[in-house]
C-alpha cells in the first residue's frame, strides 16, 4: 500500500470524532467494552495479594504502519537465529566461557544448575524453545536487533485478540485495508510446537503439561488463550494442564520416578493421585524474585534433571543472556557458530549480521565517551527483559558504580537506536484505572516469534518462524514492556 494514500485511520482524533458524530466519551465507552469482550485485559493485585481488579491493556486504535521490507526481513532471519541458538547450546565450552565470567549471582545460580546436569550427563534430552527476537527500524529505516528472548516470551495468545480488535475498529471507524497479518499465526505455531514436543516424550498418552507461572500473575489472559488452544487441538483427548508457581512445587509436590520421570502430586492428602508430566512450559523463572524461597533452586534443579521436555531447558535460558549478543556481533564467533566463513555467507546470514548493534565494553575509555554524549547509548545488564536498561545521564553514575564494584562484565553499552516517531490514537487506563484515549507520537518495536525443538543429540527436529508481535511506546519514553513499563499493544499495517 502506498505511503501517500490517505486513509480514515490516518485522521487525527478530532477529525475522527467529527466524522463519526461522536463525543470522546462515546468512543471510549465503545472501545473499552470491545477490549473487555476480546479479553485484552490484565489482573491488577493489591499489596495484600487478595484484592483483584481487571484492567484493559493499552492498545492502539488502529494498526501502525510498518515497512514491508523490514517486516519480511525480520521473518526471514528467524531460522538463522534458531540455528545460532542451537550452536550455542551445543557448544559446552563456548557456553561456559561466556557465562562463567559474568559477575551476577542470579546468572551464576542458573549456570551452576547447568554445570551440575552436564556433569551428571543429564543434559541429553529433548529441548523446546519458544523465542522472540525484537527489532526496531532506525531513522534510516534499517532493521536493528534489540534482543533475543529465550524464556517466557509473552503475548503469543493476545496477539490474535489484538488483530480481532483492530478488525472491529477498522470496520466501524476506519478502513477495510488488508488484514494479511492477522496475528493468529503466533498462537497456532506455538501451540503446534508444544504439542509436537509432547509427542516425542515416551508414552505421552495420559501425561500432563505443567505451566510454571509467577505468583499473582497479571498477564493471565495471554496464558489462558494458549492453554485453551492446546486443549482444543488435543481433542478428543482430555489434555490436562496444571498451572503452578515454583513455590507450589515445594514440600514434595513434585518428585522423580525410577527413570527420571517427573510426577506432580495433585492431592493435598498424600502423593496419590499423581500424574506424569511430559512438558514443562516456563512463564516464570527469568528473574531473581521468582526464586525467593529456600528450596527454589533445588526445585529448578529437579525440574532440569527430569526427563520432562522443558520449554526452555536451562541451557536455552542461558543462551538468551545478553552477553551472547555481544559475542554474535564479533565476526569470527558469528562465522564459527554458523560453521562457515564470511566469504560463504548467504544473503540472509549477511543481513542478520548487519542488524546487530554496536557494543562497547565497560572501561575508562567508554566512560569518557559516555560523559560527552550519554543520550547516544543504552546500558544493559545480561538479564532477561528490557526493564534492566538504563538511559541518558543515569548511565554515567551507574557506570561509576559498576567500575567501583568491579562488575564490568555484568553490563554492556549499546548504541541507542533513534527511530522516526509517528502519530497514533491510543486507548489506555489512566492512573486511577479509568480508560482514556489520547493522540500522541509513538515508536514501535517488532517481535518475531520462533519455535525450535532439539533431540537429545542437539539436532534440530523442528525450526519455525512462529508469528509476530508489535509493541509501541510513547515517543520520549524508553521502555516498551506492556504489563509494567507503559508499552502499548499494536498490530502491523504494512506499507
Amino acid at each position: 500500500m502506498s505511503e501517500k494514500k490517505k486513509l480514515k485511520s490516518d485522521e487525527t482524533l478530532g477529525q475522527l470524532l467529527d466524522r463519526c458524530c461522536l463525543t470522546k466519551e462515546d468512543l471510549i465507552d465503545d472501545l473499552t467494552n470491545r477490549i473487555y469482550e476480546q479479553n485484552i485485559c490484565v489482573r491488577r493485585y493489591s499489596k495484600n495479594g487478595y484484592d483483584v481488579k481487571i484492567e484493559p491493556l493499552p492498545i492502539t486504535m488502529f494498526p501502525s504502519r510498518f515497512d514491508r521490507n523490514g517486516y519480511e526481513l525480520a521473518k526471514d532471519l528467524q531460522p538463522i537465529i534458531n540455528k545460532l541458538i542451537t550452536s550455542i547450546v551445543n557448544d559446552h565450552q563456548f557456553l561456559c566461557e561466556t557465562i562463567s565470567t559474568i559477575p551476577d549471582r542470579f546468572i551464576q545460580n542458573i549456570f551452576q544448575i547447568y554445570e551440575e546436569i552436564y556433569r551428571a550427563d543429564e543434559h541429553r534430552q529433548y529441548q523446546l524453545g519458544i523465542f522472540r527476537s525484537d527489532y526496531m527500524l532506525d531513522k534510516h529505516n534499517r532493521l536493528k536487533q534489540i534482543e533475543i528472548n529465550t524464556i517466557a516470551s509473552a503475548f503469543v495468545g493476545l496477539a490474535s485478540k489484538i488483530s480481532e480488535f483492530h478488525r472491529y475498529t477498522r470496520s466501524i471507524y476506519g478502513d477495510e485495508f488488508s488484514a494479511e497479518n492477522s496475528g493468529k499465526e503466533a498462537l497456532e505455531q506455538v501451540t503446534d510446537a508444544i504439542l509436537t514436543a509432547r509427542k516425542y516424550y515416551h508414552q505421552y498418552e495420559n501425561t500432563a503439561i505443567l505451566v510454571l507461572i509467577q505468583e499473582n500473575e497479571s498477564n493471565i489472559m495471554d496464558h489462558k488463550l494458549i492453554e485453551w488452544k492446546l486443549r482444543l487441538k488435543s481433542l478428543p483427548e482430555n489434555l490436562r494442564i496444571y498451572r503452578r508457581t515454583l513455590k507450589e512445587l515445594d514440600n514434595g509436590r513434585i518428585f522423580l520416578g525410577p527413570n527420571r520421570q517427573l510426577f506432580l502430586s495433585i492431592s493435598d492428602e498424600s502423593e496419590e493421585p499423581k500424574i506424569e508430566i511430559s512438558v514443562i512450559y516456563f512463564r516464570t523463572g527469568y528473574a531473581e524474585k521468582n526464586y525467593d524461597f529456600s528450596n527454589a533452586w533445588k526445585i529448578r534443579l529437579l525440574l532440569e534433571r527430569s526427563k520432562a521436555i522443558k520449554c526452555p531447558t536451562i541451557q536455552l535460558q542461558l543462551a538468551g543472556m545478553k552477553k551472547f549478543q555481544i559475542k554474535l556481533s564479533e565476526l569470527e564467533i558469528y562465522e564459527r557458530l554458523l560453521r562457515k566463513s564470511s566469504t560463504k555467507f548467504n544473503n540472509l546470514e549477511q543481513k542478520l549480521f548487519q542488524t546487530f548493534a554496536k557494543f562497547y565494553p565497560i572501561n575508562s575509555e567508554t566512560y569518557k565517551m559516555i560523559k560527552k554524549n550519554p543520550n547516544d547509548f543504552v546500558l544493559k545488564s545480561n538479564r532477561e527483559g528490557g526493564s534492566h536498561n538504563i538511559f541518558g545521564t543515569e548511565i554515567i553514575s551507574k557506570i561509576e558504580e559498576i567500575m567501583e564494584k568491579n562488575e564490568n562484565d555484568a553490563y554492556f553499552l549499546m548504541d541507542y537506536i533513534e527511530q522516526k516517531p509517528f502519530n497514533s490514537i491510543v486507548i489506555h487506563p489512566d492512573k486511577s484505572g479509568r480508560t482514556t484515549i489520547v493522540e500522541q507520537q509513538v515508536e514501535s518495536e517488532l517481535g518475531i516469534y520462533g519455535s525450535l525443538l532439539l533431540d537429545p543429540e542437539g539436532k534440530i527436529v523442528l525450526s519455525n518462524t512462529a508469528g509476530h508481535l508489535l509493541r509501541t511506546k510513547y515517543h520520549g519514553t524508553n521502555e516498551s514492556g506492556i504489563i509494567s513499563s507503559g508499552g502499548i499493544l499494536d498490530a502491523i499495517r504494512l506499507i
